[in-house]
């Protein structure tokens, strides 16, 4: 009979040799709380001034508006 031995692999080296994943890094950049809504409206919409974008985007202030981008 044979016997396994285990191995302990930290997250970190398997993390590391796993290559990055496209939807991955894309969730990692358009990320936060406001930006996918920003990005909502101009697809919606197309695109805006500044004012016409701070009204179709319900809920965001002025200065999350500017802070987002």
């Amino acid at each position: 009979m044979q016997t396994v031995k285990a191995i302990k692999v930290s997250e970190a080296s398997i993390a590391s040799k796993v290559t990055a994943c496209p939807v991955e890094q894309a969730i990692h950049v358009i990320g936060g709380k406001w930006k996918l809504l920003v990005l909502r409206s101009l697809l919606l919409n197309g695109p805006q001034g500044y004012n016409r974008l701070l009204a179709s985007v319900k809920g965001i202030s002025a200065k999350e508006l500017t802070e987002s981008w």
